[in-house]
């Protein structure tokens, strides 16, 4: 797609087919339909508004260029922030069109503002620890941050993000509004695990990149193979009980990757979703049944279509104490499973590993003790 610009009574710029003139109150702002400029490479875009910047150095007192705006779809109606829920009064004309401003910030890179209406934080740190992780997977980082408090709950923060070379407008465009829900929406916060959950449901994975596994965070690129290897099973089981015996249960997802950062933390980086149909919810669900003792209440088996496949996002609620430990039928015994030991699996952090004999040795001293010293009931 050709994006340039010329100049006779007035400064245009052409995107495709379609062309924006300057708009007079302002110095060299231009305005398109997001259905206009989805297609244009934002290193294009940055050439142009660059060059525009140079023909007219006298316009700009500020290391920034002329600004693009694109105007964007409704956003959907059905998500609004927590804010809106609970203050029916307020006007929501605002929610007819979202705008996103780009312009060439002091390092010579295109730059996104987006301006958040009705946020549920207005802090700086509140909002990058939210979005952060996922900017940060998608290559882009937060160049400014503003909010403007008012009453009646009213109010925003505007933010402004790199633009990497390598995307498109409409990329962008679909980063920003993305932001916007994750920070208008408190289930949208994907570094919550109830936050984590409703994402993938939603089908909404991307938005999970750059978010390490923890505690409660756990995704495998591809699925067990369960049909072919009683080791998968072990380890498929051996995963869900791990989660079960910890104190918030978990999330495990099957097809997304992960790569070890810096600081040597397993991070989300890519989605890989697998073959439609080659995820069985009822063989997953029958191998979590047979293989974990006593069963995991309340597990929920979810297949999520995405992209061109499909993912299986496993949630395993708290349990409860008196049902705790959870066992696996099975260890791995030369790089087989056998089915003569039992294996009780627990999780510090990331890290996974088999309750000890001394440890399993003082669970039953204290079963045995609470039995001794509980009443007898009589007649």
């Amino acid at each position: 797609m050709r994006v340039h610009w010329e100049e006779d009574d007035q400064i245009r710029i052409t995107i495709a087919s379609e062309a924006a003139t300057a708009i007079s109150d302002g110095p060299f702002d231009f305005e398109f339909d997001l259905t206009e400029v989805s297609e244009a490479p934002v290193s294009e875009v940055c050439r142009v508004l660059r060059e525009i910047r140079a023909a007219h150095p006298d316009d700009y007192t500020e290391p920034k260029s002329p600004s693009l705006w694109v105007r964007a779809g409704r956003p959907d109606p059905h998500i609004l922030s927590d804010i809106e829920r609970t203050h029916e009064y307020l006007d929501r004309s605002h929610m007819s069109t979202v705008s996103f401003v780009f312009y060439v910030e002091e390092h010579e890179t295109l730059a996104m503002s987006i301006y958040v209406q009705y946020p549920f934080t207005t802090d700086r740190a509140d909002s990058l620890e939210i979005v952060g992780p996922y900017l940060s997977a998608r290559g882009s980082v937060l160049l400014d941050f503003e909010s403007f408090p008012h009453d009646n709950a009213d109010g925003g923060i505007n933010l402004d993000v790199s633009a990497p070379d390598h995307l498109r407008i409409g990329d962008c465009v679909a980063l920003g509004q993305t932001l916007s829900q994750m920070l208008r929406f408190r289930a949208w916060n994907p570094g919550t695990m109830d936050g984590a959950h409703a994402l993938l449901l939603m089908g909404k994975a991307e938005v999970l990149l750059g978010q390490p596994e923890s505690e409660w965070l756990e995704a495998k690129r591809k699925g067990y193979g369960l049909q072919y290897s009683e080791v998968e099973k072990y380890e498929y089981a051996r995963d869900l009980a791990s989660f079960a015996n910890s104190a918030d249960g978990g999330i495990l997802i099957v097809g997304v990757a992960t790569d070890t950062d810096a600081s040597g933390a397993d991070v989300m980086v890519e989605v890989t979703p697998c073959k439609t149909g080659s995820l069985n919810t009822q063989t997953y669900a029958h191998v979590a049944h047979s293989k974990i003792v006593p069963p995991i209440e309340g597990l929920e088996i979810s297949r999520v279509a995405t992209g061109e496949g499909e993912l299986l996002v496993i949630r395993i609620p708290p349990q409860a104490e008196y049902l705790k430990p959870f066992l696996v039928a099975g260890a791995i015994i030369n790089d087989k499973v056998s089915g003569s030991f039992i294996s009780i699996p627990q999780r510090r952090g990331t890290d996974k590993w088999n309750m000890s004999p001394a440890a399993v040795h003082s669970l039953l001293v204290a079963a045995r003790v609470a039995l001794r010293s509980a009443p007898v009931e009589t007649e």
